[in-house]
């Protein structure tokens, strides 16, 4: 009877080992999704915010893919970076000289720590908690004869997402929100300058992850 107690026991222990050690795996990701930017406009006019000279337009609507690399660092935290191309465009109302649209092809390098519940390490489906920094730069020309943005932009990334275990594959369902940081007005002696003051881009990205475990 010992001997069979001793035999489960090492059994047990080769299991255990067995599932540690996949958790140990780091693999890669490919992401699609929507993205929503915001243009978050300082004005420097007197005038009430919805008189004033500028007044930036609605979220504007657009596509993110990229990739990322995840590997475990720690038990139920994981770094996971990356590079994102992401395409939007958002309009800007100057009274009495109409409408301005800036576009914005964004590459940028997401730095991301995930958090999940260690506790669910083994079970199909688990939540997730994104945590990290972006820095990216503008290709596209944003500027125009009345207003300029600058071209980089450093982020804070704050998300939810769901990590869905299928055999070989893992699909990861996000919403990832990003606070643009830095000021991107351009101060450049253009005609609305001094009406403005700081100028923010904000971004609001639903994607899909798709991975293989390797």
């Amino acid at each position: 009877m010992r001997k069979v107690v001793t035999l489960g026991l090492c059994l047990l222990a080769l299991v255990v080992q067995g599932q540690q050690e996949n958790e140990k795996l780091h693999y890669w990701s490919f992401f699609l999704g929507l993205e929503t930017q915001s243009l978050g406009i300082e004005s420097l006019d007197s005038r009430e915010p919805d008189e004033a000279t500028v007044v930036p337009g609605r979220p504007g609507i657009g596509f993110t893919t990229g990739f990322h690399y995840q590997k475990k660092i720690w038990r139920g935290i994981s770094f996971r970076p990356g590079i994102s191309f992401s395409r939007s465009s958002n309009s800007v109302s100057f009274k009495q000289d109409g409408r301005e649209k800036y576009y914005f092809n964004d590459l940028e390098t997401p730095l991301h720590l995930i958090f999940t519940n260690a506790k669910s390490g083994f079970q199909p489906l688990r939540g997730q908690v994104i945590l990290g920094a972006r820095f990216g730069w503008n290709f596209a020309e944003n500027a125009t004869d009345r207003l300029a943005f600058l071209n980089e932009r450093a982020a804070i990334d704050l998300g939810l997402g769901v990590s869905i275990h299928t055999g070989k594959f893992i699909i990861c369902p996000e919403a990832v929100y990003s606070h643009g940081l830095n000021n991107l007005h351009d101060y450049s002696d253009r005609p609305y300058d001094y009406l403005v003051g700081r100028v923010v881009r904000d971004k609001l990205a639903f994607r899909v992850l798709i991975s293989m475990k390797r």
